[in-house]
């Protein structure tokens, strides 16, 4: 959300149709669309940011991008536990950490120019 394409005025609302989480928070309607938390399509998008840049200008050899995702992921000291809630936790961890690491892959292999400095996970 940018001054651009987000009025002051319907920056509360915006906010909460960003976090509308199916099955926690209600889609939210503005401006005549439905919107709901951008994660649950596509938790990564560094394409837009990319191509605001390019469109601003930047050629891809300045633009450098810089990825902190916040997470927490923990693989077991053991190989096998006898909890399947445990099991099920620890195969979700590695599963997102994977995804993530997927999205980048693909950012990197989609603008093959811009410099992707620092990936921390």
């Amino acid at each position: 959300m940018t001054e651009k394409n987000t009025p002051f005025d319907n920056l509360a609302q915006s906010c909460m149709s960003s976090a509308s989480i199916p099955g926690v928070f209600p889609p939210q309607q503005l401006n005549g669309y439905v919107f709901m938390d951008g994660g649950t399509v596509w938790n990564l998008n560094l394409s837009t940011a990319v191509q605001q840049c390019l469109d601003d200008g930047f050629t891809s050899e300045n633009i450098i991008v810089d990825v902190a995702i916040c997470g927490y992921t923990s693989f077991p000291e053991t190989d096998i536990e006898k909890n399947s809630m445990k099991n099920w936790q620890t195969a979700r961890s590695v599963r997102d950490y994977y995804l993530n690491s997927n999205s980048l892959w693909e950012q990197a292999k989609a603008y093959p120019g811009i410099n992707m400095r620092y990936n921390f996970q």
